[in-house]
C-alpha cells in the first residue's frame, strides 16, 4: 500500500493516464459520430459501444486499483 500511494503515479497513472487519453479522444470522436448515426438510422453500431464500453471499464478499473479498492493491477486493455 505504501509503494502504491507513493509511486502509483509514475506505475500506474503515467502508462495507463497516457494511453487512455488518446483511448478517450477516439472515444468522445465515436460518440459524436454514434449519436448521428442513431439518429438517421436508429442503429447503434456494435463495434462502437464495444470500443466505448471498454474505455470505460478500463479507467474505472485504474481508478478502482488508485484508489486501493482492490490489489489487481488493471491490464491495459478494455476486455471483460
Amino acid at each position: 500500500m505504501l509503494l502504491r500511494t507513493l509511486f502509483g503515479f509514475f506505475y500506474v497513472v503515467l502508462p495507463h493516464g497516457f494511453l487512455l487519453i488518446f483511448r478517450t479522444i477516439g472515444s468522445v470522436v465515436l460518440q459524436f459520430l454514434a449519436w448521428w448515426v442513431v439518429l438517421f438510422t436508429a442503429n447503434y453500431p456494435k463495434n462502437w459501444h464495444e470500443f466505448n464500453v471498454g474505455t470505460i471499464r478500463w479507467s474505472t478499473r485504474v481508478n478502482i486499483y488508485m484508489s486501493f479498492m482492490t490489489d489487481d493491477y488493471p491490464p491495459f486493455s478494455g476486455k471483460p
